[in-house]
């Protein structure tokens, strides 16, 4: 028999009963998220092992779900500015761990991949214990059916452009809109480009509104018009990255 797992429903258990030590915890980080983020209990949800209730008491992680624009952008901003006394930044070697793979799976340099991990505001550690916070669209938010559309991959492209609109990044996949496209590498066609968009975490939340971005990854048709390219592929693994330009 299917089992459907809803991640709030847990969360609401979690919170109310917990049955370990490793799920108290948990509660302790959800109380604290929602305090110094202001945002409510029912804009939360718990995933990862916790959620299945297969977690390990000494080395699992929590793993959240914060679920909404508007409620990603105030957890955001809470943990950039350090609003939440309970919960450290990570420790040295977790970063340079970080840093070492931008830099034997990507193809940028060592400031670049530095700054990538430093972008990542998502991550964190509650006491010892290693968290993420995943922000997630809400149902209204999702605007486009399976199936509405037609997408045909292309080849590789290397652009440069303007970040029109960003708020889309702090989701995954991440979504760019771009203006002002240059093509460094590619078709003439690619000069249609409307946006990226990134299936690889590691290239969420990149850049903000107005700056420029410097982007390789795959050609994507939508309907049959040169619009988007895409991060994160096999096709071009270990080749493909996005960075301020």
């Amino acid at each position: 028999m299917a089992h459907y797992y809803d991640p709030q429903e847990r969360l609401n258990e979690i919170m109310a009963n917990p049955q370990d030590s490793l799920e108290e915890e948990a509660r302790g980080l959800i109380t604290e998220i929602t305090t110094c983020a202001g945002i409510s209990l029912a804009d939360l949800g718990i995933t990862g092992s916790i959620l299945l209730g297969l977690h390990n008491l000494t080395f699992s992680d929590i793993n959240l779900l914060v679920y909404g624009l508007d409620k990603a952008e105030k957890v955001r901003a809470a943990l950039r500015e350090r609003k939440c006394d309970r919960i450290s930044p990570l420790n040295t070697a977790i970063i340079e761990r970080w840093n070492q793979e931008m830099l034997d799976w990507f193809p940028v340099n060592e400031a670049e991949g530095q700054y990538a991990v430093e972008r990542r505001w998502n991550y964190g550690l509650y006491g010892d214990r290693f968290f993420g916070i995943h922000p997630t669209r809400t149902d209204q938010e999702i605007t486009e059916q399976y199936g509405q559309h037609i997408y045909r991959s292309g080849g590789p492209v290397h652009i440069r452009a303007i970040a029109a609109d960003v708020r889309e990044a702090i989701f995954q996949p991440a979504v760019y809109r771009v203006e002002d496209v240059q093509i460094l590498d590619g078709p003439s066609e690619a000069q249609a480009i409307t946006q990226i968009v990134s299936y690889e975490g590691r290239f969420r939340d990149m850049v903000e509104a107005g700056q420029s971005l410097e982007a390789l990854g795959k050609l994507e048709t939508v309907d049959g018009h040169p619009q988007q390219l895409v991060v994160g592929t096999t096709q071009l693994a270990g080749q493909e990255y996005i960075k301020p330009g």
